[in-house]
């Protein structure tokens, strides 16, 4: 998991499945948007998402989605997340703003597409069980307790 954003507005959309996504959460991101952290894992994902939605595509992602760092201060693209039953099976993107109907119905597309066919091997099989788009808002509120 990574850290938040610390202020501000953020979406969320989260793809929620049946299987711990600390497994592919990074692959499926880059499947999804063409998009690798600092860490470099989903490379070879990212590089077939290039070659079929385009550079024009990627590079929309890559203005829209937040980067955020990890646990060890690795920026990147994707995370887990709770999903409904409160496991840890859903995959997190961090979006600037709430996406067209267009480039989410891309990214669910690929999400599916990742599902059906994950070019990266699991462990166990991977279901998709839905979509779910949040609105996350981060706000700071300071209250003076004490004056000297």
């Amino acid at each position: 998991m990574f850290d938040l954003p610390t202020t501000g507005t953020f979406i969320l959309f989260i793809v929620d499945t049946n299987t711990y996504a600390g497994s592919f959460e990074r692959s499926m991101v880059a499947f999804m948007t063409g998009l690798v952290g600092e860490c470099g894992v989903g490379i070879e994902d990212a590089k077939i998402a290039r070659r079929e939605l385009g550079e024009l595509t990627c590079e929309m992602f890559d203005e829209e989605v937040v980067q955020r760092s990890d646990g060890s201060g690795c920026r990147r693209p994707a995370s887990i997340w709770a999903s409904p039953d409160k496991q840890m099976n859903s995959v997190v993107i961090v979006l600037a703003t709430l996406p067209s109907p267009a480039t989410i119905a891309l990214l669910k597309a690929r999400a599916r597409r990742y599902c059906e066919a994950p070019p990266t091997k699991l462990v166990e099989p991977l279901c998709l069980l839905g979509f779910r788009i949040v609105e996350y808002k981060v706000t700071v509120e300071q209250t003076e307790i004490a004056v000297n």
